[in-house]
């Protein structure tokens, strides 16, 4: 009965140990994806990490630290760029193009539809100064593999779910506070974050610093700053990231409007 024993025992051994390698083996193809040639696998492995992030910083938030507004002056919130003149927008197109249009059997309020399109243009300015600065410009310095802008990208993935977490947004989230941000969330943070990634992963390539290690700043250039070379693939992707930084800009710029007028 004691070899069986020990038998069962070795088997039980090996069973542990395959799975845990193949745990390991699995967290290490999720890593692998933020380092893909193939800029699509490229831009999951982004977008996946940043989910993750969110969602732990939200149910941090949301589970242990929930104080209402308590992220509302936050950058993530306010814009630093802020111009009132929207609804002095809204009421120029009213007077001068008629109160409302109907297309295709849609009646649109015409100073809505102007408030809208100021706003958009103010949300936009601002979050492309800030891809500006911590996308593009991060993405110019790498260590090892890693471009700095991911860093960027796991800290605003993390600022977001904060925000969420704590019932920080501007806008209303309705009666049930769990769906209630993660919607608010969905409508309008969520293309900005993959906006940014798509922008970031379009981009990795024009890293001109490089440091071996991060215990090891010594800085060595991979290229001149200019000029800067995308291919065909890479261009695809970071016009998509503009649009799709245009599209959450109009959704946040909707929200406003149907919540505090135009």
């Amino acid at each position: 009965m004691k070899p069986q024993t020990e038998n069962i025992s070795n088997l039980a051994t090996k069973g542990k140990e395959a799975k845990q390698q193949k745990k390991g083996g699995f967290l290490s193809r999720v890593g692998n994806l933020l380092f893909h040639e193939d800029l699509f696998f490229r831009v999951m492995g982004y977008l996946l990490f940043g989910i993750i992030f969110f969602l732990l910083a939200w149910g941090v938030c949301f589970f242990m630290f929930h104080k209402p507004n308590m992220l509302n002056k936050s950058f993530m919130v306010e814009k630093f760029l802020q111009f009132k003149w929207h609804q002095a927008f809204g009421a120029w197109g009213a007077q001068s193009f008629g109160e409302t249009w109907k297309v295709f059997g849609l009646e649109i309020v015409v100073k809505e539809f102007f408030a809208v399109a100021a706003l958009m243009v103010q949300y936009f300015i601002n979050y492309l100064i800030i891809a500006l600065v911590f996308v593009f410009g991060l993405n110019l310095f790498r260590v090892g593999r890693l471009n700095l802008s991911l860093i960027y990208l796991a800290s605003y993935a993390v600022l977001w779910g904060a925000v969420a977490g704590s019932d920080s947004m501007l806008y209303p989230t309705g009666e049930n506070k769990v769906f209630g941000t993660l919607l608010t969330f969905a409508r309008f943070g969520l293309p900005l974050l993959f906006s940014y990634i798509l922008l970031a992963a379009s981009t990795t390539n024009l890293a001109i610093w490089n440091a071996p290690k991060w215990t090891e700043w010594r800085w060595e250039k991979l290229r001149p700053f200019w000029p800067w070379k995308l291919n065909g693939e890479q261009k695809e992707f970071l016009i998509y990231g503009l649009l799709f930084l245009l599209a959450a800009c109009f959704a946040e710029a909707r929200l406003f409007v149907m919540y505090y007028g135009g």
